[in-house]
């Protein structure tokens, strides 16, 4: 009996093979990718320095070409091939980290965190590659506030609330309901995080021991009783004006006043706050400069291949974001030989002063919440438009 589309899937992720895409299923084998960057990028101080770069590339124009003709030939391997990977293999996170890995291995780095996505396995690359130097190191991977905040707002979605949790009248205003109070819990608990780093200074330890209070009043202030919220809530005052159901640009917007809740919908309520606040997340959570790939992709987009000068782009950029614009581009002017004029090398110190100040003004507090502010009434806006639309249509229905 064939199997479908979807069962073969399920059956290629079972025996650990990257599944094609599902749009792509019946095109083409194998992935929909042909080339995969992992970069390697320091914490430890405020320049971010890229310190291993690693491309995955199956592209390789002359081998294509060849093949057409009725010449055999296999990439990587023949002269000129801009490959190295085969067309077959797939493209593993964990494979890069290896790679990246080893690089840093053979310099005498040993790597004891790594920050990485939820669904990634690079970090078990990396310390398959660290144990070359040391047969029982470990490397524990931390999480991204940004992709653990998203993964916590998928699992509220999802979470079994009872129906009498929310007032809507009819399912899609349930969804609708249980969507926002997702949304405000994210929201919620990155703020709460952000005011207890300020308050005690950066202080974890002091920091952890606030949590089981705060976690309890938070599931108190959902539920109605704002009796906590003053002491323990840290971004709720409990008054009538300026608690937390008026503060919240989600739940004033979308007219989300009051939850009934039971013993088991508190219970869920607090395990989705532990996902952000809880002694294990705070220790394992570390911030991922997401800007290295915001620079990536606009010298290597996802929508054009570049088959030859893939490598030379990539490190084109990493030594850009290490450096800066005039002396990567001094650097690369001396390695071919070639001197820049006065007039050039000012026009690059200008260039790089933009840069910088464009750099440190989207960090500045006043744009942070201007830019916040912004948000909020877009989204109070978008539930007005929202509301009225979905009233209009019910009438001409």
């Amino acid at each position: 009996m064939p199997l479908g589309n979807s069962m073969t899937r399920l059956l290629l992720a079972d025996l650990d093979i990257p599944p094609p895409a599902e749009s792509g299923h019946r095109k083409k084998p194998g992935q929909g990718a042909s080339q995969s960057i992992g970069i390697a990028c320091e914490t430890n101080t405020d320049k971010k320095y890229i310190i291993s770069a690693v491309l995955q590339n199956k592209l390789c124009w002359t081998g294509a070409w060849l093949r057409n003709t009725g010449i055999t030939v296999n990439c990587p391997g023949h002269e000129g091939c801009t490959a190295n990977l085969t067309r077959h293999a797939p493209l593993t996170e964990r494979e890069m980290g290896r790679i990246i890995g080893e690089d840093l291995s053979i310099q005498g780095m040993l790597i004891m965190f790594a920050t990485t996505d939820g669904d990634s396995t690079s970090a078990t690359g990396i310390e398959e590659a660290m144990r070359t130097l040391h047969p029982m190191w470990k490397v524990e991977r931390l999480a991204d506030p940004a992709h653990l905040s998203a993964s916590q707002f998928r699992q509220c979605f999802k979470a079994n609330f009872l129906d009498g949790m929310f007032r809507g009248k009819t399912k899609v205003e349930k969804t609708n309901q249980k969507k926002t109070l997702s949304q405000d819990i994210k929201s919620r608990c990155s703020l709460v995080i952000k005011e207890m780093y300020s308050t005690y200074c950066g202080d974890v330890d002091k920091l952890k021991k606030q949590l089981p209070k705060i976690l309890q009043a938070t599931v108190m202030c959902y539920d109605g009783d704002c009796s906590k919220c003053r002491s323990n809530s840290v971004v709720c005052s409990g008054g009538h004006s300026n608690n937390w159901w008026n503060r919240s640009m989600f739940l004033a917007s979308n007219n989300l006043t009051s939850l009934e809740m039971n013993d088991n919908d508190k219970f869920l309520l607090n395990e989705l706050l532990k996902i952000r606040l809880s002694e294990e997340a705070i220790d394992k959570t570390r911030y991922k400069t997401e800007s290295i790939n915001r620079s990536i992709n606009i010298s290597l987009p996802k929508s054009v291949n570049y088959g030859r000068n893939a490598m030379g782009r990539l490190s084109s950029t990493i030594l850009r974001s290490n450096i800066g614009i005039k002396e990567a581009t001094q650097t690369k002017a001396e390695f071919l030989g070639a001197k820049l004029s006065p007039k050039c090398l000012q026009a690059l110190s200008s260039i790089q002063k933009k840069s910088v100040f464009h750099r440190d003004y989207e960090t500045r507090p006043e744009v942070k919440r201007r830019k916040l502010l912004a948000r909020g009434r877009n989204i109070h806006e978008f539930a007005k438009y929202k509301k009225f639309n979905t009233v209009g249509t019910e009438k001409d229905n």
